[in-house]
């Protein structure tokens, strides 16, 4: 006997979606009540659902406001499924009220079982004498499927390991206050490098810096960079990467990775430099790079990891940084999706005061980079969100 849920399509998928993968409701087939706004949304959930053997049907209605045509449709579905002899289970989450209130209302005539999913906990909107068993879903979610369902392509994620000879040695840069300087001069170089065949040109100031020639040694003997008197030679883009800021990224996602075996199994997953395409919730397609993206406790965590320093002239790039991450945020996360701008550098107060409007979160300078992982798991399980 197979089991089917009815589900109410809805701006935010992932409460419909994430019950239909845990153990203790799995589905191998699902039927969404349809209004004509989340067409779209109806062809997200198939791209998800098709790999995980799950049939998806639909019921259109022509008016999502309508209570008493969705009971009559509701009504009458119900009746002829359980005929056939399915095992049904109602997800009254989503949709809009007048949706919901006539599913749980369907499923009382029905006498079939309803729940609502709050907070990634189901809640069962049970008849008195008869009480299930509330829990908290699984976390059997990943980056692709969460994206997915949001109306972007995954198109690819970094996936080669950075030397921990090489992130140490960043670390230990972020850490001295003499190389502080020297990180700035290091992306600039690396950025010039990307347009000429991997190397640039030493000026006169460079070439007299004691303190850019010693992070120059450390450099060369970690086999990232050949040196001569007037010029710097990236031994490999992947290096020039590395030097031009990716290093942030890759310490952040190293960090990410280690958290995994102590938040007891609710950090899914977590990717790095994730290429994705789509159109989302917006007008026009969009073309865009994660920094560092995590599923923690089923919801959605993005990371954008910057070298810059934001204490100079470059507060256009924090503003524009905050930017990115509250549209990414919005758009790839949805309603409840989080943020968090890593800087190497620290991040002036009227910046923090501007990101805290925004609900996203800092992590900068010296001793925030050195304590990368005590961010990331405060920020995950902090308290107050709700969903």
């Amino acid at each position: 006997m197979t089991t089917t849920h009815l589900c109410l399509l809805s701006e935010q998928p992932i409460p419909n979606l994430v019950p239909l993968l845990d153990a203790r409701l799995k589905a191998s087939k699902v039927v969404f009540l349809v209004s004509p706004q989340q067409q779209d949304a109806l062809s997200r959930m198939k791209t998800v659902l098709g790999p995980k053997g799950i049939a998806v049907e639909a019921i259109n209605i022509a008016d999502a406001m309508d209570y008493q045509g969705i009971v009559r449709t509701l009504d009458e579905f119900l009746a002829a499924r359980k005929i056939s002899g399915e095992t049904l289970l109602i997800n009254a989450t989503g949709g809009t009220k007048p949706m919901s209130i006539a599913a749980h209302m369907a499923g009382f005539n029905a006498s079939i079982p309803v729940f609502y999913v709050q907070n990634d906990h189901v809640h069962w909107l049970e008849h008195e004498g008869d009480p299930r068993d509330e829990f908290d879903l699984e976390e059997k979610l990943k980056l692709k499927e969460y994206i997915n369902a949001h109306g972007f392509t995954l198109n690819s994620r970094k996936t080669h390991p950075v030397p921990l000879g090489h992130l140490d040695l960043f670390k230990d840069m972020v850490a001295k206050p003499s190389y502080h300087g020297q990180i700035k001069t290091l992306n600039f170089l690396a950025w010039q490098a990307a347009k000429s065949g991997l190397s640039a040109r030493l000026d006169a100031n460079h070439q007299q810096s004691q303190a850019l020639q010693a992070l120059f040694d450390r450099l060369e003997a970690e086999s990232l960079i050949d040196t001569q008197r007037d010029s710097i030679h990236f031994t490999s883009e992947a290096n020039r990467d590395l030097c031009n800021g990716l290093w942030l990224e890759e310490l952040c996602y190293k960090e990410a990775e280690k958290l995994k075996g102590t938040l007891g199994g609710k950090l899914q997953d977590v990717g790095r430099s994730l290429q994705i395409s789509g159109q989302g919730k917006g007008r026009e397609p969009v073309d865009n790079e994660l920094d560092l993206a995590l599923l923690y406790d089923n919801r959605f965590f993005l990371v954008e990891c910057k070298t810059r320093n934001f204490t100079d002239k470059g507060d256009p790039d924090v503003e524009s940084a905050l930017y990115k991450l509250v549209t990414l945020r919005r758009n790839v996360g949805g309603l409840y999706g989080k943020g968090m701008l890593v800087s190497a550098y620290p991040v002036a107060d009227k910046h923090k005061r501007r990101a805290a409007a925004l609900d996203i979160a800092i992590c900068d300078g010296a001793s925030g980079v050195a304590n990368i992982q005590s961010c990331l798991k405060n920020w995950l399980t902090r308290p107050g969100i709700t969903r």
